[in-house]
């Protein structure tokens, strides 16, 4: 059975930047180790597999990172429908559903004022958990309490997977941070996770809201070049904590810099009647594609 594979950047202003990733599809998914074994030789943050076509007007996708499959991630599903909708004979649609191990995920195309077109996924159910004091995450990160901000938390969000939001002054602190696993090993063993989002309001354009990075643990630590999920956790974050922008915000967000992957969130999110409502957005910028070898 034939695999088509496509390469495209997610978050980016043009390709060659943002987030890379890699979308397999066919009739059905490979095996799990064949899966594995392929996400690991991509050897990008995340791969996604597609079963194809769409049933009940959903696309079943699988998400695995070089290590291990999870069950919800941003990039690649927003990456997934722009593939669906550009190569997939889906071009007619102006939501994808995507059918993922947390349930349904929509992602909607809106045309902006330049031309361009802004992919949103809109955010899952996400839970905010345990927070911890400021100066325990400082050793894990080699950061000094002075470069925390007290006036936010630092604290677990999660749906699915799992993220600790860590609040710091200055983008200053933001780039001189290094996730160290031995030092954060004590704090893992208490439930908190190995994936941190870290963000500042000191940005390089004048005209964006945050500047962030995002450590993760695969095969040693991992940077991202831009986080969709952690995005979405931040939005159901900053609505807990930050009551005056329950009418409604619309952020963005830099990330990627450090990487020479320059990328470009964007995070809307409003408190409604039934609950919260997060959304985030960004473009995509197909690279190559082809079809996998049977080998």
């Amino acid at each position: 059975m034939k695999h088509r594979a496509y390469i495209v950047d997610v978050f980016a202003s043009e390709a060659l930047a943002g987030n890379p990733l890699a979308v397999v599809c066919g009739e059905d998914f490979p095996g799990q180790q064949r899966m594995q074994g392929i996400a690991a030789e991509m050897n990008f943050s995340e791969t996604t597999f597609v079963r194809l076509p769409a049933r009940d007007g959903k696309y079943a996708v699988r998400i695995f990172t070089p290590v291990r499959e999870i069950e919800f991630t941003g990039h690649p599903l927003i990456g997934t429908a722009a593939v669906i909708r550009r190569f997939l004979g889906a071009g007619d649609r102006d939501e994808i559903v995507l059918d993922t191990a947390i349930g349904p995920i929509p992602v909607r195309f809106e045309t902006d004022a330049d031309g361009s077109e802004t992919a949103w996924m809109q955010g899952p159910a996400m839970r905010l958990g345990t927070s911890i004091a400021h100066h325990q995450v400082c050793g894990s990160l080699g950061l000094g309490a002075e470069d925390m901000d007290p006036a936010l938390p630092v604290q677990v969000v999660s749906a699915g997977t799992a993220a600790l939001m860590v609040p710091l002054r200055s983008a200053d602190a933001l780039f001189r941070a290094r996730l160290d696993l031995q030092r954060h090993a004590a704090l893992a063993d208490r439930g908190i996770p190995n994936l941190l989002y870290l963000f500042c309001r000191e940005t390089r354009q004048a005209d964006h809201d945050f500047q962030v990075r995002f450590f993760f643990e695969a095969d040693g630590v991992r940077e991202d070049p831009a986080t969709g999920n952690g995005a979405a956790f931040f939005g159901a974050y900053l609505l807990e904590h930050r009551p005056g922008l329950a009418a409604g915000f619309d952020f963005t967000i830099e990330q990627g810099h450090g990487l020479r992957r320059p990328s470009l969130i964007r995070l809307r999110g409003r408190v409604s009647g039934s609950g919260i409502d997060v959304q985030v957005g960004g473009n995509v910028h197909p690279v190559l594609q082809g079809e996998m070898l049977d080998t």
